[in-house]
C-alpha cells in the first residue's frame, strides 16, 4: 500500500510539473492518475508526454484522456499515440467535449479503421481535392460552385451541400468516389435546368411543403414530386454518361450497393425505376399500364434528354396511374446521390443572386458614368443652375440592345445589350458590364429602368463629392471575416479554423504629419529617387553566346585550340548585353500593436513615407497593410495601400492614420498576405514584416507557442513561392528571430532613429 501511494505521489508530481502554472483540483488528478496503475513505466512516460498538448486546450479533456489511457494503449500501437492525440484535439475543437469523448471510447472504429482506409471519410479530408473538381465542372456558368457541410444532400444552385462524413462503403476510396458522384449529380440538376426560375417563383415562403404548391393539381403531390425528381435524375445521368464517362464507369458498380432489401426503396412498388439507374436500363416487374407508361416516358426522355418539360409531363401522367393501383402510395425514396429538391433554398439563392447582380450592375455602371466627361459637364452645369436632380435621376432612361439610336436593328445574341440611353444620349456599356447585363435580361426579361436611374444617381453623388463643397468618403468599409488555422507545436498539428481575421478600414486623417515628414527627409528622398532610377533595369554581360554585341575572347581562344587539337570547335563565340526588366511585387506588413505608441510608431510612419516617395520612380507593385488585434476571434488587418492602388494623397493620409491598437498576433496577418499573393503574378514576390517586438496576444498566445505559430506561417509563405523578410527594432530580437524567420531572413535595427535610412537600403538589397 505504501508503494502504491508513493507511485501515485510521484505521478502527481510529474503531472503538476507538466501543467504548471495551471493547477487543477488535487482529487481530480488523483482519480485520473489512478487509472494508470496497470501501465508499464514506458507506457506511462508515453501517456504523460501528450499532456502538454492536451491540457492547454481543455483540462476536462485531458483528465478524460488519462482515465481512458489504459484502454487506448490496449488497442493502439505506441508510435501512433501522437497522431491519435492530434485527431482527438481536432474532434474537440470542431465538435466539442462529448464528441471527443466518444472518439476516445472507440479507438478501433474512429481511428485505426480510418488509418487502414477501412472506414468512412470526412468531407474536410477530401474537400481540397473535391473543390477544384466542382469548380472545373461549373466552369464559367457557375463559378467555383462551393462545397459545404449540410444535414442532407442538396443544392440551392449556388453551392452543393454534402454530409459531414460518408461511411456507406468499407473503404475510403469508395466513399470518396461517392462524394464525387454526389457532386456531379447535383451539378447535373443545375446544368439540365431542373430548377428553373419559373418553377422556383411558384414557391411561397409560407408554404410548409413546396411540392404542395408545385404539384397542387395532383391527388398525391409528394408522389408526383418524387417521380419528377426521378425523371430529372434520368436526364442528369444521361448528361453524366455523355460528358463524364470515366466517372460513371468507376461509379456504376457502387450504385446497386446503395440499397439493401430493408431499404424503403426496395419495398416501393416502383423500386425497379431506381434500380435501372445503374446502366440506364430498366426491367419492369410486371407488364401493366404503370410499366408501359413509365417505359414510354423513359424512352422519350432518353431520346431527347435536353427537353426540360418532359419530366414534369411524365410525372403528371404516371402519378395518377400509381395512385389508382396503390392508393396512398408513398413517394419514391431518393437515393443518396440524388439528394433532395429544396425549392425554398433555390428560391432564396436566386433572389440573393438577383440582388447581387443588381448591385454589381448599378455600381459598375455608376463607376463608368463618373468617368464620362459629358456626364461630369452636365452634372456641373446642373449644380451651377441649382438643379435638384443629382445624376440626371429625373431624365429618361432606356435600354438599347446591340445598337445606338438611329442605327439599323440587328439580330440579338448573347452580346446584345451594348448601349443604354440616358437623357437622349447613347452610352455604350463597357465590356465587363455586357455579360452582367445579359444575365439580368435573361433572368428578368429586361434591365429594369430603376437600375439605370439608381446608377446615375450614385454616379451623380460621386461626381458631386468632387465638386467644390462636396465631401468624399475616402474610407474603405469592413471587408468581412476569414478563418485561418493556427499551428500548435505541442501537438505538432494545426488548430483548424482557429483565428478570425477581419479587414477593417483605416480612415484617412488630415494632419501636418505628411508635409512635416516630406520636409524633414527632403534631401534623403531626392537621393533615394536617384538611386532607385538606376534600379529600373539591370544590365549584365552573358558570355559564350551564338550571337551578340562583341567577341568573347576566351571562347575564341578555346575554339582555336580545339580546332588545332582536332576536336569540333564551339560556335558560342560572342558576348551579349542582357537587360533584365524588374518584375517585383511586395507587401509591407506593419505592426500596429500598442507597443508602437509614441516615438516608435512615428518613426515607422516616417519610414513608410520615405520609402513610398522613393518607390514612385520604380514600376514595382507594392501594398501596405497594418495588423493588430485582441485574442484569436478579433485579428484585424488595416489596408493602407492595396497592391494595385496608386500612391496618392489618400494613401499618404492613411499612413498618417496608422496608430497603436491592441496586440501582436502576427501569424493570421502573414497567412492573409500569403492568400493575397495567390492573385499576384511576379518573378519576385516579397513580404516585408516590420515590427517592434516578438508576437504575443492577450490570451495564452505568447512565448514559444506564438513564435512557433509565426514561424510556420512564414514557412507556409515560402512554400507558396513568397520571400518573407522581417525587420525588427527589438534589441533582443536576435534571441528568437533566427529561429522564427530563418538565418539571413531578418535584420535587427538597434536604433529606431536609423530605420528611415536603413529601410530603403534593405529594400534595394532584397530586390536587386
Amino acid at each position: 500500500m505504501q508503494t502504491a501511494e508513493s507511485a501515485l505521489q510521484s505521478l502527481s508530481t510529474r503531472f503538476y510539473a507538466l501543467v504548471s502554472p495551471s493547477l487543477p483540483n488535487e482529487w481530480e488528478v488523483d482519480a485520473a492518475l489512478s487509472a494508470l496503475d496497470s501501465l508499464s513505466p514506458d507506457q506511462i512516460d508515453l501517456v504523460l508526454a501528450q499532456v502538454p498538448a492536451i491540457w492547454p486546450v481543455s483540462q476536462s479533456l485531458c483528465l478524460s484522456y488519462l482515465d481512458e489511457a489504459a484502454n487506448i494503449l490496449s488497442c493502439l500501437p505506441a508510435e501512433e499515440l501522437p497522431g491519435w492525440v492530434q485527431a482527438l484535439l481536432d474532434q474537440y475543437e470542431s465538435s466539442g467535449l462529448r464528441v471527443a469523448q466518444r472518439f476516445m471510447a472507440d479507438v478501433e472504429t474512429h481511428f485505426l479503421c480510418r488509418m487502414r482506409g477501412e472506414m468512412g471519410i470526412r468531407l474536410s479530408e477530401v474537400s481540397g481535392r473535391l473543390q477544384p473538381y466542382a469548380g472545373a465542372l461549373a466552369g464559367q456558368e457557375m463559378p467555383l460552385l462551393p462545397l459545404a457541410e449540410g444535414e442532407s444532400v442538396y443544392t440551392d444552385t449556388h453551392a452543393v451541400y454534402l454530409p459531414e462524413e460518408l461511411n456507406i462503403f468499407p473503404t475510403e476510396q469508395e466513399n470518396a468516389l461517392l462524394y464525387k458522384l454526389i457532386i456531379s449529380c447535383q451539378w447535373g440538376f443545375i446544368r439540365v435546368g431542373t430548377f428553373t426560375a419559373a418553377q422556383a417563383s411558384h414557391i411561397k415562403e409560407d408554404t410548409s411543403d413546396p411540392l404542395l404548391t408545385l404539384f397542387s393539381s395532383s391527388n398525391n403531390p409528394a408522389l408526383q414530386g418524387s417521380l419528377y425528381h426521378f425523371f430529372e435524375t434520368v436526364r442528369v445521368f444521361s448528361l453524366l454518361y455523355r460528358e463524364l464517362p470515366g466517372l460513371m464507369r468507376e461509379a456504376c458498380p457502387l450504385l446497386p450497393r446503395l440499397c439493401n432489401p430493408k431499404d424503403p426503396v426496395e419495398q416501393h412498388p416502383l423500386a425497379w425505376l431506381q434500380q435501372g439507374l445503374t446502366a440506364l436500363r430498366w426491367h419492369p416487374d410486371t407488364d401493366n399500364a404503370i410499366s408501359r407508361c413509365a417505359m414510354d416516358w423513359l424512352n422519350r426522355i432518353l431520346a431527347r434528354p435536353e427537353e426540360r418539360n418532359l419530366s414534369g409531363s411524365a410525372a403528371e401522367e404516371l402519378a395518377p396511374l400509381v395512385e389508382r393501383r396503390y392508393p396512398g402510395c408513398p413517394p419514391l425514396p431518393a437515393l443518396l446521390f440524388q439528394g433532395e429538391l429544396r425549392w425554398h433554398e433555390v428560391a432564396k439563392a436566386q433572389n440573393l443572386r438577383r440582388e447581387q447582380r443588381a448591385e454589381l450592375f448599378m455600381s459598375g455602371l455608376a463607376a463608368h458614368l463618373v468617368q464620362l466627361p459629358d456626364f461630369q459637364k452636365r452634372l456641373k452645369k446642373d449644380d451651377e443652375e441649382g438643379s435638384q436632380q443629382s445624376g440626371m435621376q429625373g431624365q429618361d432612361t432606356t435600354l438599347i440592345r446591340e445598337r445606338p439610336a438611329g442605327s439599323e436593328p440587328q439580330k440579338q445574341d448573347a452580346e446584345s445589350v451594348l448601349y443604354i440611353q440616358l437623357d437622349n444620349q447613347d452610352i455604350a456599356l463597357p465590356e465587363e458590364l455586357r455579360q452582367l447585363a445579359e444575365e439580368i435580361r435573361q433572368d428578368l426579361g429586361e434591365i429594369p429602368a430603376q437600375y439605370i436611374t439608381s446608377a446615375a444617381g450614385q454616379a451623380g453623388e460621386g461626381v458631386a463629392a468632387l465638386l467644390p463643397g462636396g465631401q468624399a468618403d475616402e474610407g474603405e468599409g469592413f471587408q468581412g471575416q476569414l478563418c485561418y488555422d493556427e499551428w500548435d507545436f505541442r501537438r505538432k498539428g494545426y488548430r483548424r479554423n482557429w483565428c478570425l481575421l477581419s479587414e477593417v478600414a483605416l480612415p484617412p486623417v488630415q494632419s501636418s504629419f505628411i508635409p512635416t515628414t516630406l520636409e524633414k527627409y527632403r534631401g534623403q528622398i531626392r537621393k533615394l529617387r536617384h538611386q532607385f532610377e538606376l534600379m529600373q533595369t539591370s544590365e549584365r554581360f552573358v558570355r559564350r553566346q551564338r550571337e551578340g554585341n562583341d567577341i568573347d575572347v576566351d571562347a575564341l581562344v578555346e575554339s582555336l585550340a580545339d580546332t588545332l587539337a582536332g576536336r569540333s570547335a564551339s560556335e558560342r563565340l560572342f558576348v551579349r548585353l542582357l537587360r533584365d526588366e524588374r518584375d517585383i511585387a511586395v507587401y509591407f506588413l506593419v505592426d500596429m500593436s500598442n507597443s508602437t505608441e509614441g516615438w516608435v510608431g512615428k518613426v515607422i510612419k516616417e519610414t513608410l513615407v520615405v520609402l513610398c516617395e522613393a518607390l514612385q520612380v520604380l514600376n514595382d507593385r507594392y501594398g501596405i497593410y497594418g495588423f493588430s488585434g485582441m485574442r484569436r476571434l478579433r485579428c484585424e488587418l488595416f489596408p493602407v495601400k492595396r497592391m494595385h492602388e496608386p500612391y496618392n494623397d489618400t494613401v499618404r493620409r492613411r499612413i498618417g492614420a496608422i496608430g497603436p491598437r491592441e496586440y501582436t498576433r502576427m501569424a493570421p496577418a502573414i497567412r492573409h498576405m500569403t492568400r493575397l499573393f495567390k492573385e499576384v503574378e511576379a518573378k519576385i514576390r516579397l513580404l516585408v514584416l516590420l515590427t517592434d517586438g516578438k508576437p504575443e496576444d492577450y490570451d495564452d498566445y505568447k512565448g514559444e507557442y506564438a513564435i512557433e505559430d509565426t514561424r510556420h506561417a512564414l514557412l507556409e509563405a515560402r512554400t507558396a513561392g513568397i520571400h518573407p523578410f522581417c525587420i525588427t527594432v527589438d534589441r533582443k530580437g536576435h534571441e528568437y528571430m533566427a529561429h522564427m524567420c530563418g538565418e539571413n531572413q531578418y535584420i535587427c535595427i538597434d536604433s529606431i532613429k536609423r530605420l528611415p535610412s536603413r529601410m530603403p537600403q534593405i529594400y534595394r538589397s532584397l530586390t536587386t
